[in-house]
Order: C-alpha cells, then structure tokens, then sequence
C-alpha cells in the first residue's frame, strides 16, 4: 500500500494514505450515557489481519487486547474481531471518567476515536448536524463553534452557500463578525441586520492539516422570519457561582405539541421539560406553562457551567449565552479603637521618650 508516513517526536508515524491501513466506521467520536454503553467498529487492511488489535486509551496508555474482557476503575471493556478484516470494540457500565482519547490499534497502525460520556438522565443530539436557527428580520444572532482541542491552531471559516464566500476568524465587517476563542476550543459568528436573503445553509470549517483537509463542526440553517417561531428575550444571561439563573423561551401555536428541551452546546447534552436534573454544572429545570413560552431554571451555578446553550423546540434552535462568574466578596471597615487610659499613658510616655531619651531612665527605673 503506498502513502506517505510522517514522524512526529520520533515515536509517533501519521500515515496518509488513499485507504488507511486502521479506519473507524461512521465516525472518529461516539458518545454514550453513563451506565450505559457503546461500541466502535475497527477496520484493518489484509496486511494487518495476523498484527495484535488492541483499544487503547491515550490518557493512561492502557490497552485493551482482541480476545478478552477487561473490568476496569471505569467501565468494562470488551473487543471481538470477526475475522473479516474488522473488529468491534464494545464498552459497558460507562462511567464520566471514561470521556477522552482512545484509538484503534493494529499492529503499528492506529485510528483516534473521541469518547464523551454524558450524565444519566441527561439526553444528548447530534450537533454536527443540520439544526435550524430562528432570527427576527432585522435582528442579529451569535453562533457557537466548538472545536477539537487539537484544531486550536488551525484556520477556521463560516462559509454562506447562498454567495459560496469564505469568512475567516478574526474578521469584523459591517454586519459580520467571526472571532477565534482558542481558551474555549471554539469560534463565534455574529450575523447582524439579517433579512429575508439570509436564510439558508452555513457551515462552520476548520482546515484540519490532514485528510480530509476540511472538517464541518456545525451546519445551522438559519431562518429569518418577522415572528420567530422561537424566540429569547436576551441572547445572553449572567450569574454569580452558587447562584441561579432564569431564561424564558418563547414558541409559537405551530410548536405548542413539540418537544422543549435547553441544550448545551459543548457536549450535546439536553434537559427536557418536565424533568429536574442535577449534573455537575448545575441543578436545571424547566417548565412549561402552556401559554407558549417554557422557563430554564438552573441553580447552584458553577464556573464550569459558563458556556453557549440553545432553547430548543422541534427542530428549531435559539443560542443563549450563561456566563458564570466569581461571587462578589464584600470588604467589611473595622473602625479603629479608641485607646484606653493605660495605653494612652503609654503613647503619651513613648512619645515623651522619644523627644528626650535621658528621661526614659528616670521613667522605667524610678521607683
């Protein structure tokens, strides 16, 4: 098989090449509930079929190996290989320690997957997909773009099939903006003025340096109507550490049966109405008073907590920012004391002694 093999740091080979000696099927990243569980299917060319298949985990560099089910601190790890140039690794009784890095291993040749393993009772969608963003005519819209860690410094682009045009972050033009937040693995579009014209298809890209060389990390449509089936009062809400926060979102009598949910953009999670959760940002709760509107609560707030959310109804979406900030420490006077007779005598002495030092003898000793 022909490719092209480049090392990094002497021990590591990336391998490009038109069909990759290790593949996963679908997708690099799988997700899963804790107490649930997931499975990857790891493809090998024929040239592997006899080479050692193992799941490995980068963090700890543990390995799980074809053959044999392991039980570890975190889940119970299973992989089987059909024989068939495949091999399907299969994790049960998955804990939030379990999110990160693993690979698919092949002799020397391995394929990275992403785990994210999200909090019971917490649901989860599909954020690279298509999602519908409502905007008032006229009104303006900030789009989160998460990215992987290991695109922070990589160019990154929101692309407008109606024009086909390229954007780059940090670029500010009259109506658009998009900056780079590399601290928070994602990029911003802001879209101001918006009309009619606008609505349509985006896409937010990232040049990855590798094949492919692009990468869509989120597809919004956006749909600029004068009513907005779904709608905020504000696009952004603050609150302190320990403390809570209200958003009330607005649907229109065409939403009134569809499933209302506050989503967290970061790690796809959702809270539905009709549920407390408690996770470990915040305690969220949301509820419909079925006069079209449905209100999220989330209490004991946490830094972490600090991030893009999106009231969702249908397939429709609407971002709100949370920013979580440090409680305010308040500072307290003491006002000073009032000396005492005593302590005033000996200021008083002090003082004298200091103008005439040949006096303290006489006020120390004389009896």
């Amino acid at each position: 098989m022909t490719g092209v093999c480049v090392c990094v740091c002497v021990c590591v080979c990336v391998c490009v090449c038109s069909a990759p000696d290790v593949s996963v099927v679908n997708s690099s990243s799988v997700s899963g509930h804790e107490g649930g569980d997931i499975s990857v299917q790891c493809l090998y060319s024929s040239d592997y079929q006899n080479k050692l298949k193992q799941w490995c985990r980068y963090k700890d560099q543990s390995c799980y190996t074809v053959g044999r089910t392991d039980t570890s601190q975190n889940s119970s790890v299973q992989i089987s290989d059909d024989g068939r140039r495949s091999f399907t690794v299969r994790m049960t009784g998955l804990r939030l320690t379990d999110s990160g890095w693993y690979w698919c291993s092949a002799g020397d040749a391995l394929s990275p997957v992403h785990l994210t393993v999200i909090e019971a009772g917490v649901e989860s969608y599909d954020g690279g997909s298509n999602h519908t963003l409502t905007v008032q005519t006229g009104g303006s819209v900030t789009i989160p773009c998460y990215y992987d860690k290991k695109y922070t410094q990589q160019k990154k682009y929101w692309f407008s099939e109606s024009d086909k045009s390229n954007t780059y972050t940090n670029t500010t033009e009259k109506n658009l903006s998009v900056m780079d937040h590399p601290d928070q693995s994602l990029f911003t579009v802001t879209i101001r003025n918006l009309q009619n014209k606008h609505t349509g298809n985006y896409y937010c890209i990232v040049e990855t340096g590798e094949q492919p060389p692009i990468k869509t990390i989120y597809e919004p449509y956006l749909k600029i109507q004068s009513a907005p089936d779904v709608s905020v009062v504000s696009s952004s809400v603050s609150g302190h550490e320990g403390g809570d926060i209200s958003v009330q979102c607005f649907y229109s009598s065409d939403y009134q049966n569809e499933v209302k949910q506050w989503c967290r953009y970061k790690d796809q999670s959702c809270y539905t109405v009709g549920r407390t959760v408690t996770s470990q940002i915040s305690s969220v709760q949301i509820s419909d008073d079925g006069r079209r509107s449905f209100t999220v609560l989330m209490t004991g707030l946490s830094l972490t907590g600090s991030g893009w959310y999106c009231c969702s109804v249908g397939d429709l979406q609407v971002p709100v920012q949370l920013t979580v900030t440090e409680p305010k420490r308040a500072f307290t006077t003491i006002p000073a004391a009032t000396p005492s007779p005593i302590e005033a005598d000996i200021h008083t002495t002090q003082q004298s002694a200091n103008r005439n030092p040949t006096s303290v003898n006489k006020i120390i000793y004389s009896k």
